[in-house]
Order: C-alpha cells, then sequence, then structure tokens
C-alpha cells in the first residue's frame, strides 16, 4: 500500500513540476 501511495504522490509532483516549467 505504501508503495503506491508514493508512486501516487511522484507522478503527481512530476506532473505539477512538468506544468510549472
Amino acid at each position: 500500500m505504501a508503495g503506491i501511495i508514493a508512486a501516487i504522490l511522484a507522478s503527481i509532483t512530476g506532473i505539477v513540476l512538468a506544468l510549472t516549467l
């Protein structure tokens, strides 16, 4: 479960960074 949550948070962070840049 923790791995899935970490992967989701990482993907969200990546999307936010991509939109910001």
